[in-house]
């Protein structure tokens, strides 16, 4: 049903998914954030990212490429962004 009568898209987010996002591990968040990239929007750009979740004591360096969002736990880029 969904796939052949979308929702309309909205001017404000959905906040039923609010509290599943909370709960999710950072790995997890991480894989949620890279399925919902824009590729067309980011296009040729090219980042990186040191990301800390200080609540799990886990870090990440986040990189995008050929409009890809790629994570690597334990890693980080001195020249990134914090």
């Amino acid at each position: 049903m969904e796939l052949r009568y979308p929702r309309p898209p909205s001017d404000t987010p959905r906040q039923g998914a609010a509290g599943q996002i909370r709960g999710l591990p950072p790995e997890e968040l991480l894989d949620s954030l890279s399925v919902r990239l824009n590729g067309e929007k980011t296009g040729a750009t090219a980042l990186s990212v040191n990301v800390r979740f200080s609540d799990a004591d886990a870090a990440f360096l986040l990189t995008v490429e050929n409009a890809v969002l790629h994570h690597r736990e334990g890693r980080s880029d001195p020249a990134a962004r914090p």
